[in-house]
Formats: C-alpha cells, sequence, structure tokens
C-alpha cells in the first residue's frame, strides 16, 4: 500500500507498519498492529474509550494521526532555523540524513572526562552486573529483570536509576520477585558514575532494536564503564560494537532477550571477566572527553 512506514514501540515490542498519512492512531492500531483491545468511541475525544498511553501521556488515540509523530521529528530538526546539528553516532548522523532528508548532523560522541583508577580484581563467587542509566523499558530492563532469574547464583544485579519515579517503583515491584539478587540505588552525579561504578565487574546494555534511536545508539554509559575500568555486555548493535570490539572490554548478546543474556553470562569464566576490565582499563587514556574536544570546537564553530 501507499503511505508512510512508521517505527515505534509498543508494550515494550518494537512495531513497523504502513498507513497512509491521513490514518489516525487508533485505527493504525486496530487494523494495522491487531491491538483490538483499543475501542472506538465517540470518535471526538470525549469518551475515552480509545485512551492510550503515548509517551508517557494519556492520549485520545482518535486525535492523533498514526504518522504525526514522526512527520513532527522530521519537520522539527529539519527546520532551516538550525544551523547546525550534532548527534552521537555515524549511523545515526547517516539516517538522518538519508532517511529524514535533514543536513548531516556532525558527530560528537557523549564522553566522559579521564578518571585515574585501577579495575577492581574479580571474585569468582559474586560477579557483580550494573545498569546505570534512565528507567525506561525500552532500555532492556524487563529482559535485564528476567535474566536473574536464568543466571548462575554467582551473579548479582544493581539497577542505579534514574528519571521518573512512578517509573522507578514500577521497576522496583516487577524485579521483587528477584529481591536477593537485584538491588536498587539512586544515581549519582554524572561526574561520579565512574568512580560509583568502579566496584561492579559488567555493565549491562543489551537493548531490543525497537527505533532507530536505540538502533545506532552510542549511550555515554558505554564511555562511563570504560571509566569506570568494568567491562560490557551489549546486544548486536553495529555502532557499539564497533567502539568496544578493537579494545576487547565488550562481550555481544546474539541476539537480544532473556535467555540469550543468560546463555552468554553463563558462560562467562571470572578469568574472562577480569580480562574485559583489564582491557576497559586500557582503553581509558583513548576514550575519554578531552580526546573528543576537536569535534565539539568544530560544531560550535559552525554556528
Amino acid at each position: 500500500m501507499s503511505g508512510v512506514l512508521v517505527t515505534t514501540t509498543i508494550n515494550g515490542d518494537a512495531v513497523q507498519f504502513a498507513c497512509p498519512e491521513e490514518e489516525t492512531l487508533l485505527d493504525a492500531l486496530r487494523d494495522r498492529v491487531g491491538l483490538l483491545g483499543i475501542k472506538e468511541g465517540c470518535g471526538t475525544g470525549d469518551c475515552g474509550a480509545c485512551s492510550i498511553t503515548l509517551d508517557g501521556r494519556l492520549v485520545c488515540s482518535c486525535l492523533v494521526l498514526a504518522w504525526s509523530w514522526q512527520r513532527w521529528l522530521t519537520r522539527r530538526l529539519g527546520d532551516p532555523q538550525f544551523t547546525t546539528r550534532s548527534t552521537v553516532s555515524q549511523r545515526l548522523a547517516d539516517y538522518y540524513e538519508h532517511d529524514r532528508g535533514m543536513p548531516r548532523p556532525a558527530v560528537v560522541r557523549n564522553i566522559p572526562e579521564y578518571v585515574e583508577q585501577e579495575p577492581r580484581r574479580v571474585d569468582p563467587q559474586r560477579i557483580r552486573l550494573i545498569y546505570h542509566g534512565l528507567a525506561h523499558w525500552e532500555r532492556g530492563l524487563r529482559d535485564l529483570i528476567d535474566t536473574m532469574g536464568l543466571v548462575d547464583d554467582r551473579f548479582e544485579l544493581t539497577l542505579m536509576l534514574t528519571g521518573d519515579e512512578s517509573m522507578i517503583d514500577e521497576v522496583r515491584r516487577i524485579a521483587a520477585p528477584h529481591a536477593d539478587r537485584i538491588v536498587l540505588r539512586p544515581g549519582v552525579p554524572v561526574k561520579e558514575i565512574a568512580r560509583t561504578i568502579n566496584e561492579y565487574d559488567l555493565a549491562m546494555m543489551v537493548y531490543r532494536p525497537v527505533s532507530p534511536n536505540v538502533r545506532y545508539m552510542l549511550p555515554n554509559k558505554l564511555f562511563e564503564a570504560v571509566q569506570g575500568r568494568i567491562g560490557v555486555v551489549t546486544g548486536r548493535n553495529e555502532v557499539m560494537i564497533a567502539e568496544h570490539e578493537p579494545y576487547g572490554f565488550g562481550v555481544i548478546v546474539e541476539p537480544w532477550g532473556a535467555e540469550k543474556t543468560a546463555e552468554l553470562l553463563n558462560r562467562l569464566t571470572a578469568e574472562k571477566v577480569q580480562q574485559l576490565k583489564d582491557a576497559a582499563h586500557a582503553a581509558a587514556p583513548a576514550l575519554h572527553s578531552e580526546n573528543e574536544k576537536q569535534n565539539l570546537l568544530q560544531t560550535v564553530g559552525a554556528l
């Protein structure tokens, strides 16, 4: 069919469908995605039968065009009033340029400053995993929680979360069955992250490719792990792999999900985990903000 292609996340799952530009989100969810539990009532946004949560807001899906948010993104970021743009990876720059028709953004990686410290030695009986960052299901938290029910007893997980308190409470509730193996702790200021996570062994970054931003993301937490002198576990994200593979401080879950993540973790020996941490230590002098400063200065100079 002719129309536009929508790529989004629904209830934690990646969804892609084509629809006419004039189609409402209600019709797309029912007819394209098959979510028949969403009902059409008044068609004017008064009855609430079609209500859904969209980007954290309750909206009437009969009043929202399925394509509207992607069209807004393109128009907003492509507005000629912006004379310079930046993003964090070459693949995202490719996406905005070729898929969205915008001027190519400059690439400036979000990298923390150098921290002088040593990697902690691995305890074979207690391998400590950490996820630090935004509490959002798109960041693989459900899979990560489920993973803890499948891994060996030597693993424990800390969730150091930031963001909406109601979301953090929901994570806490879902993680409760694994309370003996999953600990939640508050986030810390950005400049303290690298020293705070130094006590851990592996940073978990296994994200399902639910959108281009996730598929091509290069999170600052990867570089914070390097400065924290800990290894990383990623999914098949080509951008993150290109950063950690040359240095050897990461391992890859193929493709993603709790079972595959658990299989990979259970295969890791304490010696292998220590090798990953030592490789992060060796990479730290190269992967810090001072070495990224020139890209930022060039972007600012284009203003």
